[in-house]
């Protein structure tokens, strides 16, 4: 008797054992499929993040080349405006000058998504994880000075040489002749100091300071998206 409860229990503890077993090499298994799907999940996201940097940089490069030209023309026209004697020169000087207060097109959705589903947060690479963080809040940062450069623009334009020039400009010339012109070329009149200020103001922070914002994103959006390849590649 004594001899068979040894049995049964011998059998018992080896079940045991190999249950224990069954469990841990399942336990195993699920932890290899879920750091697979991990890691798939996490290669998928850097390889849309790495197009949406490159889709970035072209956007930024061609900024570039525009606000270079924009740049140039708009300093040859304050050049002119110094020299304008009438208001048929201030409309060339007007019409030569060019700027946009239009927002930059930057695509966030898959930082967002990132950010949303934890993803960026699970990254292994510490310090791909910081770059990408640092790329889009240097983004945010740029973004909000943009505004209220352009705020600080619009309301400069809001004076009335300026209206006065597109009355000019719209009316076929029926206002030719009509308006004060003495104020021209005088830097002691309030005329002159407003549209100064209106052009250099303008073509400063709207040309140059746009310029110079997007040359660093360009430069720190380079830097993130060699690291993503090379991340990229590691995981292939």
């Amino acid at each position: 008797m004594e001899n068979k409860t040894g049995k049964y229990f011998k059998y018992a503890i080896g079940e045991i054992i190999l249950v224990v077993i069954g469990i841990l090499i399942a336990l195993q298994i699920n932890n290899l499929n879920d750091e697979r799907l991990n890691s798939t999940k996490e290669y998928t996201f850097l390889n849309e993040l790495s197009k949406s940097i490159e889709s970035d940089i072209v956007y930024f490069q061609k900024q570039d080349s525009i606000r270079t030209a924009y740049e140039a023309n708009s300093e040859k026209a304050i050049l002119m405006f110094y020299d304008a004697k009438n208001y048929n020169d201030l409309l060339l000087v007007d019409s030569l000058f060019t700027f946009q207060w239009s927002d930059w097109e930057i695509s966030r959705s898959v930082y967002e998504e990132m950010l949303n589903t934890g993803s960026l947060y699970t990254l292994k690479n510490d310090k791909l994880k910081d770059r990408i963080a640092n790329y889009y809040t240097l983004i945010e940062s740029r973004v909000y000075a943009l505004k209220k450069i352009n705020d600080v623009s619009i309301k400069l334009s809001e004076n009335t040489v300026l209206y006065q020039l597109e009355l000019l400009r719209n009316s076929n010339g029926a206002y030719n002749g009509k308006l004060k012109d003495a104020w021209i070329g005088d830097p002691n009149s309030s005329e002159f100091m407003l549209l100064y200020k209106f052009y250099r103001f303008t073509n400063l922070n709207c040309n140059t300071y746009r310029r110079m914002f997007g040359a660093q994103i360009l430069k720190r959006g380079n830097e993130l998206l060699e690291e993503l390849n090379n991340e990229l590649n590691l995981s292939k």
